[in-house]
């Protein structure tokens, strides 16, 4: 991953274009982030819809240095965990190749399993977890039903870290088959944090 001038969290979601969204599709393509096939359990902030030319929109906006946390873990019994790209890359990663429904093709993608990261929080399957994205898109569900999907958390695509114009530099993505595979609500993008929620998720 290329590394320009370091900048903070905060001060991405503060700089961030409202293009830079985190999953704000549905899969009839209206671009409303309520999603009648998403469980019962399921909830989503909306955002607007992406750019008709990339679906991911476009950020024009320096990487963090080597030293700043692209994800924060908190809400669970090992309190406020912050890794590093270079951190989440040193976990265990696993790969998987699934028809990534944005792009409609066939992709790779490398990452961390969301099992792995509820046990280093400390987030039990009952938790409803709240991921967030830079743009403050939020999708909300129980960290079981992350799980029983295999969520990963991607930060390779095709071999290669991913930009924050196709979704990066981490992501979630979910095996072809899935029960999360078709709720594109779920498929947050550009993740900033993923912590309990502190209400539970409402349909």
């Amino acid at each position: 991953m290329s590394i320009s001038k370091p900048l903070s969290v905060m001060a991405f979601a503060a700089i961030l274009t409202v293009s830079v969204a985190g999953c704000s599709s549905n899969s009839s393509g209206s671009g409303a982030a309520s999603n009648s096939s998403a469980p019962a359990t399921a909830s989503s902030t909306a955002s607007p819809s992406p750019s008709s030319t990339n679906p991911y929109g476009v950020a024009t906006v320096d990487p963090p240095g080597p030293n700043e946390p692209v994800l924060v873990l908190s809400g669970g019994s090992a309190g406020k965990v912050s890794l590093t790209y270079d951190e989440l890359a040193k976990l265990p990663t696993r790969t998987i190749t699934i028809s990534e429904p944005f792009v409609k093709e066939q992709q790779t993608f490398t990452g961390v399993a969301m099992s792995d990261l509820f046990v280093m929080a400390g987030i039990t399957d009952s938790a409803s977890v709240d991921t967030l994205a830079l743009n403050d898109y939020h999708y909300i569900n129980t960290a079981k039903t992350f799980t029983a999907s295999d969520g990963l958390l991607a930060i390779e695509r095709n071999g290669q870290p991913i930009p924050y114009d196709a979704g990066g530099p981490v992501r979630l993505v979910y095996p072809d088959g899935s029960p999360l595979a078709s709720v594109l609500d779920a498929w947050n993008w550009s993740l900033s944090s993923i912590s309990v929620a502190t209400a539970s998720p409402t349909g």
